[in-house]
C-alpha cells in the first residue's frame, strides 16, 4: 500500500523531487564519466598534439565523476546532494576549459563541449530553478572569463556571435527547465492527491468489508438462535398437544363419571393455557420490532402488573436506565422472560410474599436483573426437588448467565441472574 497518503502534500512533492534529482544525478555522473572517456577518439583524431594531456583531462574528470556517482548513493540530506551535483558540474566545465585553452581558445571547437554540459545538466535534472541559473551562470562564467583574461581575441564579431548563441542557449534551456519543473511538481501533486483517495477509498472499502462480515456473523449467530427456539417451541407444543390427546382420550373414556371428567377438563384448559403462553412467549422473543432492553423491561412488568391484579402483593419494579439502544437476541430474551415468569409464578403460589422487589440494570458490562420477595422463602433449596427451579438454572446456564438464589425461612428469597453483555447484544 502506498504510504504518500500518511504525508503532507508539500512534503511529499519535495520528498520526491529529492529522490528525482538523486536518480538523474547518478545516472548523469556514470554516463558523463563514459562519454568523457569515449571522446578521447575525438582528442586522437582532432589533436594529436595534444592526446596525451586530454587523455589525462579526461581520466581526471571521470574519476571526479565516479566518485561523485559513489557518493550520491550514500547521502541522504538534500543540501549535500546538491553540493555535489554542482562540484560535479563544475569540475565537468573546468576540464572542458581547460581543453579549450589548450586548443584554439575563443574558437576552439570543444566550445561545444560547454554548450553540451549546459544541455545535459538543465535537461535532465530535476532541480530548483535557482540552482540551474547558479550552474549555468558558472559554466559560462568558466568559458568567458579565462579567455578575455589570458587571449587577445582577434574576431570580436565571431567572438560575440559565439557567445551570443551559447546565453539564448543557456536562457531557452531555463525558460524550458522553468516549465517542465511546474509540470513534474503538478504531477506530483495530482499523484499524492490520487494516492490519498485510492488510501481513503481502500479503507473505505475495508471497513465495508469488516462490517459485512460482522453482519453476516451476526446473521449466522442469529439463525442458530432462532433454529434453537424453534427446536425448543417444536418439543414445547409437541409434549403438551401429546399431552392434551392423551387428556381428550381419558375424558371420552371417563364421562360416566363427572368429577374424573371435570379433573381432566380442567388439565386440558391449564395444558391449553401453558401452550398459548408458550407460542405467545416465542413469538415475542423474536419479533424485531420487540428486541431492546426498553421493550423487555415492559414486557416484564406488563406481564407482572396483569398477574397481580387481584392479588394483594405490591410490585416495585426499578431500572437505573433507558438502554433503548442496546438489544437482546432472541434466545436471552426467551429465556430470561421464563426464567422472570417462573420466579414471580413460584412467589404468588407459595411464597405468600404481601411485596415483590424487581430490580433491574446494566453495570461493568453486565445485564442485572434481581427479583426479591418478603415470603416464607424456599425449604430445601439445595435438594434439588423443584423442578421450576431446575428450569431456571438450565436457562442461565444456556445463557453463560450467573443465576443465584438466597433464602431464608421466614424472611423471603431473592433470586438474581447476571450475563455478560456480549452474550447478549445483537448487532442491528
Amino acid at each position: 500500500m502506498s504510504t504518500t497518503f500518511s504525508i503532507e502534500k508539500n512534503e511529499y512533492i519535495e520528498l520526491s523531487l529529492f529522490e528525482l534529482f538523486k536518480y538523474w544525478s547518478f545516472i548523469l555522473s556514470i554516463t558523463g564519466a563514459l562519454l568523457f572517456l569515449l571522446f578521447t577518439v575525438v582528442d586522437y583524431f582532432g589533436t594529436p598534439e595534444n592526446f596525451r594531456l586530454f587523455l589525462i583531462y579526461r581520466i581526471i574528470a571521470a574519476s571526479i565523476l565516479l566518485l561523485v556517482a559513489y557518493l550520491i548513493k550514500k547521502i541522504k540530506r538534500s543540501f549535500l546532494l546538491y553540493m555535489i551535483a554542482y562540484i560535479a558540474i563544475l569540475a565537468s566545465a573546468i576540464i572542458l576549459e581547460l581543453k579549450i585553452l589548450h586548443f584554439g581558445g575563443s574558437k576552439s571547437p570543444y566550445y561545444s563541449g560547454i554548450i553540451f554540459v549546459g544541455i545535459i545538466v538543465t535537461g535532465f535534472l530535476p532541480a530548483k530553478i535557482f540552482f540551474h541559473v547558479i550552474s549555468l551562470t558558472t559554466i559560462y562564467a568558466l568559458y568567458l572569463v579565462p579567455i578575455l583574461l589570458f587571449e587577445k581575441i582577434d574576431n570580436i564579431r565571431n567572438f560575440f556571435i559565439y557567445n551570443a548563441f551559447m546565453v539564448s542557449i543557456f536562457i531557452s534551456l531555463l525558460i524550458l527547465r522553468y516549465v517542465t519543473q511546474r509540470q513534474i511538481i503538478k504531477n506530483l501533486s495530482n499523484k499524492h492527491e490520487v494516492d490519498r483517495y485510492k488510501n481513503n477509498l481502500e479503507e473505505i472499502v475495508m471497513q465495508r468489508t469488516n462490517q459485512l462480515m460482522e453482519t453476516k456473523n451476526n446473521l449466522k449467530e442469529e439463525l442458530i438462535i432462532r433454529k434453537k427456539l424453534t427446536r425448543e417451541l417444536h418439543d414445547n407444543i409437541a409434549n403438551d398437544i401429546t399431552s392434551i390427546r392423551f387428556l381428550s382420550d381419558a375424558v371420552e373414556r371417563s364421562l360416566e363419571n363427572s368429577q374424573m371428567a371435570k379433573k381432566l377438563l380442567a388439565a386440558i384448559s391449564e395444558t391449553s393455557k401453558n401452550l398459548y403462553e408458550q407460542v405467545k412467549d416465542f413469538i415475542w422473543a423474536i419479533d424485531p420490532e420487540e428486541s431492546t432492553i426498553d421493550d423487555f423491561i415492559i414486557q416484564l412488568r406488563t406481564y407482572t402488573n396483569k398477574l397481580l391484579d387481584h392479588s394483594d402483593i405490591i410490585l416495585e419494579f426499578k431500572c437505573n436506565n433507558s438502554y433503548s439502544d442496546i438489544y437482546l437476541n432472541p434466545q436471552i430474551r426467551l429465556n430470561f422472560l421464563c426464567i422472570y415468569k417462573e420466579a414471580i409464578s413460584n412467589i404468588i403460589k407459595h411464597a405468600k410474599a404481601k411485596e415483590i422487589w424487581v430490580d433491574f440494570q446494566i453495570t461493568d458490562s453486565l445485564l442485572k436483573m434481581s427479583i426479591a420477595d418478603d415470603g416464607i422463602g424456599i425449604k430445601r433449596i439445595n435438594e434439588g426437588y423443584c423442578c421450576g427451579l431446575r428450569n431456571m438454572q438450565k436457562r442461565a446456564e444456556d445463557m453463560q448467565a450467573d443465576l443465584k438464589i438466597s433464602t431464608e425461612n421466614g424472611k423471603g428469597t431473592t433470586i438474581s441472574i447476571a450475563v455478560p453483555l456480549k452474550h447478549t447484544t445483537l448487532e442491528v
